[in-house]
C-alpha cells in the first residue's frame, strides 16, 4: 500500500516545520508513524542497518513473481541471519522510497514469502501466515505500489492473528489491528499471486479496471 492513501488530504495554511511533519498522525483513526525524510526507521529484533543495502526499483504489474504464489523463504541453515537483515533492509528502503506502508517480495521480482509492513515499528516477517481472521470487517480505499495513483476499495477484517519469521529466525506470533491488519493482508495476498483487484467486490473491480487504464494512458 502507498503512504499517499494514508496521509490525509489537507492543504496546511502555511508549510510545517520539519518536527510537526514528524510523528504519529493518524488516517480515519488508524495511527501511523512517518519517519524523518531520508532515514529508515529499523527493525526491532535487528535496529542496524547492514551496509551495502540500496533501494531497488519495483517491478511493472505484468512481471510474472507477481501473478504466482511465492517460495518458502530458506531455513537458517541456507541462508544465514546477515542475509535476512540484508534483504528486509532492502525491501524497508525501497518501500520508503517508493512512499510505502508495506511491501511484498514479488514487488521486486523475488517470488519469495517475504513481506514488510511500516505502520508504526516496521516489521519483516519472513514465511509469515494469518492463523486467525476477525469476523468484523470494514471496507475502504487502498493504494498498492504495483498499481501507482490508483485506490480500490477492499474488504478486510479488523484485526487478525499473525505467525511468522523475523529477521533472527524466531518464530512471531501477533495480533495486528486496523491499519497493520489491512496492510498485512494486502501484503500477504501478493505472496500468493493476488491483488487487489481479486480482492474488491465486482462493482469496484470494474471502477478500478477502467482507471487503471486511464491512469496507464496518462503514463505513457
Amino acid at each position: 500500500m502507498t503512504e499517499e492513501e494514508v496521509l490525509e488530504a489537507k492543504t496546511p495554511p502555511k508549510r510545517p516545520s520539519l518536527k510537526q511533519q514528524l510523528g504519529d498522525v493518524s488516517y480515519r483513526g488508524f495511527p501511523v508513524h512517518i519517519t524523518e525524510p531520508g532515514k529508515v526507521r529499523g527493525f526491532e529484533e535487528f535496529p542496524d542497518e547492514p551496509a551495502g543495502v540500496t533501494a531497488v526499483i519495483p517491478v511493472p504489474i505484468d512481471d510474472p513473481a507477481i501473478h504466482k504464489k511465492a517460495e518458502p523463504w530458506p531455513s537458517l541453515e541456507a541462508l544465514p541471519v546477515s542475509e535476512r537483515a540484508k534483504y528486509a533492509y532492502k525491501l524497508l528502503k525501497t518501500m520508503r522510497e517508493n512512499g510505502g506502508i508495506g511491501i511484498a517480495a514479488p514487488q521486486i521480482g523475488d517470488s519469495l514469502r517475504v513481506l514488510v509492513i511500516s505502520t508504526n515499528i516496521p516489521i519483516a516477517a519472513f514465511n509469515p501466515r494469518i492463523v486467525d481472521f476477525d469476523a468484523e470487517t470494514d471496507r475502504i480505499g487502498e493504494g498498492c505500489l504495483s498499481f501507482p495513483e490508483l485506490s480500490v476499495r477492499v474488504e478486510r477484517s479488523k484485526k487478525i492473528r499473525v505467525r511468522y519469521e523475523d529477521i533472527n529466525g524466531n518464530v512471531q506470533s501477533k495480533t495486528l489491528e486496523g491499519l497493520a491488519a489491512r496492510v498485512f493482508q494486502h501484503e500477504l495476498d501478493h505472496l500468493d499471486g493476488i491483488t487487489f483487484f481479486e480482492k474488491a467486490h465486482p462493482l469496484h473491480r470494474e471502477k478500478a479496471r477502467n482507471q487503471w487504464a486511464k491512469i496507464k494512458r496518462k503514463r505513457k
